[in-house]
């Protein structure tokens, strides 16, 4: 039965992203999207490794690149947690979530689907 299941999430995954892909074509949007990462102190002198559909990114802050949606969505949604903090007594009252990594846009970048 447990074959039959990951049978049905890999059908379900391969139509998801083909659906998606279809609809980035019917819309006009670009496969890729030239961006540029926002440096972080959080990113190591190597860059930032981020893995999309079995392939690896290796993204440099402050340096143009063409990267899929999907890897765009990973970065919207890495958030973490930032305290807030009562100024008068100096404790944390509360947290606030944030975006991990930020980037830029660049106008005229990237591929379109073929």
């Amino acid at each position: 039965m447990a074959t039959n299941n990951l049978g049905n999430l890999e059908e379900d995954f391969g139509a998801a992203s083909k659906g998606a892909k279809k609809t980035a074509v019917a819309q006009g949007l670009p496969e890729t999207v030239r961006v540029i990462l926002n440096e972080d102190d959080a990113i190591p002198p190597t860059g930032l490794f981020v893995g999309f559909n079995g392939r690896g990114y290796l993204i440099q802050p402050n340096q143009e690149v063409d990267l899929p949606l999907g890897v765009l969505e990973i970065l919207d949604n890495a958030i973490h947690s930032v305290p807030k903090i009562d100024p008068l007594s100096r404790r944390v009252v509360d947290y606030a979530s944030r975006p991990r990594f930020t980037y830029q846009t660049v106008r005229g970048g990237g591929k379109r689907a073929a």
